[in-house]
């Protein structure tokens, strides 16, 4: 089971530094294909346990050459 440090940023509230990255399947499948396989990538996450789904910065679902699975307005304060 993964343990977490989250910070508590003030301005912030709690947030984890996070790697995204291709799912196993993926890799595999671009490995049987002599696809390159992308890094992943560190980003800071902000921890709300009240959510109902995750949301990831589209720039970096690109960067990794995947495609979102569906989209969602989001209404922010």
């Amino acid at each position: 089971m993964a343990q977490f440090t989250p910070l508590l940023d003030p301005a912030n509230g709690p947030v984890l530094t996070v790697f995204v990255g291709v799912s196993l399947a993926r890799r595999d499948a671009l490995m049987t294909a002599g696809r390159e396989i992308p890094n992943g990538a560190p980003i800071r996450a902000l921890v709300d346990t009240g959510a109902s789904s995750s949301c990831v910065d589209p720039g970096i679902l690109a960067s990794l050459g995947l495609t979102p699975t569906g989209s969602v307005t989001v209404h922010t304060p």
